[in-house]
């Protein structure tokens, strides 16, 4: 990043990570978005009075968190789950999504059609809700289905694209080969920031393909990686799973700040 872009995230981050006075969550409020053949996809929406941008949270893992009808997450582990707090203190306002009712997990359907279009209606639902710029934001597993999303979402519905820890090499297991270049990264039009933690151990996962993801973004106007460092040790065995460095583990705050930062950045005509 230049110096010039860099002023500028430091200024605007300064003026985005200040929420409006008595800007509390609103929220929960539980949005079950009609999809195609009686299908649905439950969001769970939460906001600032006045938020300045939408953060669509695409969750890793299988991607059903099975949110109820008030609101609460039987899986709340994930990076984007648990972070949610640290968004809304910075002015962001969040829609978690769940799996759509047509399938019990995402493994393998992230680069469906279906699901991209299934996200596209999640998208004009939430305009009811807020006139804020929306960017798609996925962890792990569910960048692919960002990132897919983004492909297909004309760019003057959504306003950027956040990958952090993004799947970019494939497991042998067939139910978890999709990555991130399974998506049709080069009609991404819109500004994509690359998120990961220099100590991901997680195979799938490694920090050092942000280079290469961020060459294949030949159609978004602006890219931008960012490399985060620190945090607390790994309570999980497996280096993919969330309370690792693959899911920021201690460093939540930092990491979400700092998205925020570069969201205003890439944010600037």
């Amino acid at each position: 990043m230049g110096r010039a872009l860099a002023g500028a995230a430091a200024l605007l981050a300064a003026l985005l990570l200040v929420a409006p006075a008595g800007a509390q969550p609103v929220g929960p409020v539980v949005i079950d978005v009609a999809l195609e053949k009686g299908h649905s996809l439950r969001v769970l929406y939460q906001a600032p009075s006045r938020p300045t941008a939408l953060a669509v949270l695409f969750p890793g893992g299988a991607g059903r968190i099975n949110i109820d009808g008030k609101g609460n997450i039987a899986f709340k582990g994930n990076f984007l789950v648990r972070s949610r707090a640290e968004w809304h203190a910075a002015g962001i306002a969040t829609a978690t999504l769940d799996a759509p009712t047509y399938t019990r997990d995402l493994f393998g359907q992230r680069l469906d059609s279906d699901y991209a279009r299934a996200i596209r209606a999640v998208v004009l639902r939430l305009r009811q809700q807020t006139t804020a710029p929306i960017w798609l934001v996925g962890t792990s597993a569910g960048t692919v289905g960002a990132a897919a999303a983004a492909a297909a979402i004309p760019p003057g519905e959504i306003a950027g694209l956040v990958l952090t820890s993004s799947i970019t090499l494939s497991s042998r297991n067939p139910r978890l080969r999709e990555t991130v270049f399974g998506a049709e990264l080069e009609k991404i039009g819109v500004p994509t920031l690359i998120v990961g933690h220099e100590a991901d151990a997680c195979e799938f996962t490694p920090a050092n393909q942000a280079a290469r993801l961020r060459a294949k973004l030949t159609g978004a106007p602006k890219t931008g990686i960012l490399t985060m460092t620190g945090g607390s040790p790994a309570t999980d065995p497996n280096p993919c799973e969330a309370f690792t460095p693959h899911g920021f583990l201690g460093i939540e705050k930092e990491t979400v700040q700092s998205i925020v930062a570069q969201i205003a950045a890439l944010s600037v005509p």
